[in-house]
């Protein structure tokens, strides 16, 4: 993990980068924590039985805003 970091760090400057892959209400405050991407794309991390729920996705999205604060 510290390699990524270093490698986001070197070419960050002005480039935008997405976070993607594996992303769920239980992960994604440590992950934009960690490693503060422009954007977080999730899928499935917001699913119940295969369909959008809009209670994960709210829930989801209070997680990343924590790290606003």
């Amino acid at each position: 993990m510290k390699r990524v970091l270093e490698i986001l760090q070197k070419y960050r400057d002005d480039k935008q980068y997405i976070l993607a892959g594996g992303l769920a209400a239980g992960n994604v405050r440590q992950d934009v924590r960690y490693f503060w991407p422009d954007v977080a794309d999730v899928s499935s991390g917001v699913e119940d039985n295969g369909k959008k729920s809009k209670e994960i996705i709210n829930n989801f999205i209070r997680k990343v805003r924590e790290n606003e604060q």
